[in-house]
């Protein structure tokens, strides 16, 4: 056994026309695919790089904003301390 003949001329055109439309749809079918899952790592690597850049520029903010303060924090105390110094002298004269 041979396996299935095609003995009609309109079943071998219909075949052929099938065959090379879905042929040519197939594969640019895939090729979009892959065009599209290529651009999706793209935007994912660029994505992941602006977040990247954006956590380092709020953190780098946040330990300028942290050290201002304690430079503060520090004047505050040493004011303050001189002060009670001076207070304290006082008290003894």
């Amino acid at each position: 056994m041979r396996g299935v003949e095609i003995h009609s001329p309109r079943t071998r055109i219909v075949l052929l026309a099938v065959v090379l439309i879905l042929a040519p749809g197939i594969v640019l079918g895939y090729l979009g695919f892959r065009s599209i899952a290529s651009r999706a790592e793209s935007l994912r690597t660029n994505y992941v790089a602006t977040v990247v850049l954006v956590r380092d520029r709020l953190e780098a903010e946040v330990d300028r904003l942290e050290s201002a303060s304690r430079r503060s924090a520090g004047k505050r105390n040493a004011s303050c301390s001189s002060a009670s110094s001076r207070h304290r002298g006082r008290r003894l004269l």
